[in-house]
């Protein structure tokens, strides 16, 4: 009887010790993938997407809609949900990730915007400031991106004002809308200068 006791705590051993070697190889996340990260590690963006959805479809050179007919995977925290004409940022900012392969090339970035609300607001790639956000008429705007901005991988976009941004219903009280309502965007075009009149 003893002795069956003696092998079941050694099975009971083996069976711990290889949980937590299970434990501490899943803490390693050196070996990710990119999409793997943003979605489960850094908790960046809002969807999950595969890594070759990340390389192939949320990559430069596209037009990314950001509507509720379109699948805008690739945005990142600080947005609302998609709607039929654009999605909302609520709050002081929103991410959105795009994967370059290209760097040394010069970029340009094209936002169109459905509607503003009454704060400034200001475009940063990788944190690093581009521009303020000062649509035309038609509610485009864009800017040049110089070589050397991006990075080959990953590269995180911005849109943030340093304004307090308050709720609909506090600024209008006849609104029933109590979300932070800041900027309302329709679509983002990141393209290296070969592909530019081609998007």
């Amino acid at each position: 009887m003893k002795a069956k006791n003696v092998i079941l705590y050694i099975l009971s051993g083996i069976l711990f010790i290889s949980y937590l070697a299970v434990m501490a190889i899943s803490l390693d996340t050196s070996r990710a993938t990119d999409a793997y990260r943003l979605y489960y590690v850094d908790k960046k963006v809002k969807y999950y997407l595969s890594q070759k959805d990340l390389e192939k479809k949320f990559c430069a050179d596209r037009k990314f809609v950001f509507t509720s007919d379109y699948n805008p995977l690739n945005l990142g925290n600080g947005w609302g949900d998609p709607e039929p004409d654009a999605t909302w940022i609520l709050g002081k900012s929103g991410d959105v990730f795009v994967y370059v392969t290209h760097p040394e090339r010069d970029y340009r970035i094209k936002l169109e915007i459905s509607q503003v609300m009454s704060y400034e607001n200001d475009l940063y790639i990788n944190d690093v400031l581009i521009g303020k956000v000062e649509p035309d008429e038609q509610g485009n705007v864009e800017y040049q991106v110089p070589a050397g901005i991006l990075t080959e991988g990953v590269n995180k976009i911005t849109i943030r004002t340093d304004s307090e941004v308050y709720p609909l219903n506090y600024i209008n009280p006849d609104a029933t809308d109590n979300r932070r309502l800041n900027i309302y965007v329709r679509s983002l075009i990141l393209s290296s200068a070969p592909e530019w009149s081609q998007i």
